[in-house]
């Protein structure tokens, strides 16, 4: 299969370009810049936020499916509220009509676990939890998921909608969890953290990789959770992270205050991972923070000799 996938150069795009080259797959990639030269598939360069660009996109790459992981997140602070979300709907939509009207079988879309009413004792289930526009960003989200369900169930296309829970891993930002305290203890400093009471369901971002991969080339159709489907404390993964460092003695619990709206529990349930896609994480939390670790250590340690070379 020749698959484009979006957002090629981010957190989780690159991930799934590694994973789907490896299954063997033809792979074009596309963002508005090649971060990186451990890319290796053919590459186009495009704002799809711009008019035309998805069209281009599409008529250049000639995909038989496409993985639409591109949103604009990691170089905006306030995305969870940008009006740039609404751009993203427009762009989504016009990239989508454009593969159907080019002959496209499959798309697989990322969504995300805020588009649900989060239970407050249970996992998320794609059937059976009920959804909520918490904020600008999970409603923008959730109203291209329903525009790209009517417009491919009129076409008779493939569609798959991916929804990715907490993620950690190599490129993380230093302002989530897992980049924040890593890349805290690796300078040997405080890791500053809220009491971490909630539980999460977190995920080493190449198992989140090789998960879409799985995703995108199966038939399986509808909203599919994208996670481990197993419930942590917050507090345990910033407690593991400095063991793994030998520095538990710089975790800082309670040394930052709690929002009032964060939810006691956002975990999911991955049956249909699973067992409908035959999906199964390879990586465990243990090893992937001590990875997380790895990578945050080496990273200020160049950024280090960097300085020092000035």
């Amino acid at each position: 299969m020749k698959v484009l996938v979006t957002g090629a150069s981010g957190f989780v795009g690159m991930q799934v370009v590694d994973s789907l080259l490896k299954r063997n797959h033809e792979v074009v990639g596309t963002s508005r810049s090649k971060a990186t030269s451990d890319i290796t598939c053919e590459w186009i360069t495009s704002d799809l936020l711009q008019p035309g660009e998805p069209h281009r996109v599409i008529q250049a790459s000639k995909p038989d499916g496409i993985l639409h992981a591109a949103w604009t997140i990691a170089d905006r602070e306030n995305h969870w509220t940008d009006p740039i979300n609404e751009q993203w709907v427009e762009a989504s939509l016009e990239l989508a009509g454009s593969a159907v009207s080019c002959g496209v079988r499959r798309i697989c879309a990322v969504g995300t676990c805020f588009e649900y009413d989060w239970p407050a004792d249970l996992g998320c289930d794609e059937e059976t939890t009920p959804l909520k526009d918490h904020i600008p960003y999970s409603a923008a989200k959730n109203r291209v998921r329903r525009k790209l369900t009517r417009l491919t169930d009129e076409a008779k296309v493939s569609f798959a909608w991916a929804r990715l829970f907490h993620l950690y891993g190599p490129h993380e930002r230093p302002s989530r969890l897992v980049g924040s305290v890593a890349s805290a203890l690796a300078r040997g400093e405080i890791a500053r953290c809220s009491k971490g009471e909630g539980f999460r369901d977190f995920m080493d971002v190449r198992d989140a990789g090789r998960a879409l991969a799985c995703v995108m080339t199966s038939s399986v159709c509808g909203p599919i959770n994208v996670a481990s489907g197993k419930s942590v404390r917050i507090a345990e993964v910033a407690t593991m992270l400095g063991e793994i460092a030998g520095r538990p003695d710089l975790i800082s619990l309670g040394s930052l205050p709690g929002r009032s709206s964060d939810p006691p529990r956002i975990t999911a349930n991955i049956g249909k991972l699973r067992e409908n896609v035959g999906f199964s994480n390879s990586i465990t939390l243990r090893q992937g923070l001590t990875d997380a670790m790895e990578y945050w250590r080496g990273k200020i340690q160049d950024s280090s000799r960097g300085l020092n070379a000035q």
